[in-house]
């Protein structure tokens, strides 16, 4: 039998963000149409055997967002999961789950949000402070 994920644990996480979000877009704050899970730190596909996929189905990595949202421009997406994540946990936490993953790129989360903020080129007041 092939492996895949599991989709009970992925569902109960699910649960409980929509819940902690106040049944609402954590991005928009919008309740009505089409709510997505979505993986802003790792996505699925930097784990491509669904079997190891359980890692990234975490609280910390793990969001709902509109469907909206969800097919907006991603990185500007990610960068405000990740302002909205930063309401919960602290850089640390973030920065030990993800280097718990062992991933090839080694990037820290640091790294990442100051990729993101380049690329979008927001302005030194406004960027995250770590």
């Amino acid at each position: 039998m092939k492996k895949t994920y599991d989709h009970e644990r992925r569902n109960l996480i699910i649960s409980k963000l929509w819940e902690q979000q106040g049944n609402r877009c954590a991005l928009s704050g919008e309740r009505r149409g089409m709510m997505d899970a979505h993986e802003w730190l790792v996505p699925r596909n930097a784990y491509p055997f669904p079997s190891k996929q359980n890692k990234i189905f975490t609280e910390i990595n793990m969001i709902v967002i509109s469907r909206a949202e969800h097919l907006s421009n991603p990185i500007l997406r990610d960068y405000r999961c990740a302002k909205y994540k930063l309401q919960w946990y602290n850089p640390e936490q973030i920065e030990e789950w993800l280097q718990s993953l062992n991933l090839r790129t080694g990037q820290t989360f640091k790294q990442w949000i100051e990729y993101k903020e380049h690329i979008l080129k927001i302005p030194k007041e406004q960027q995250i402070k770590l």
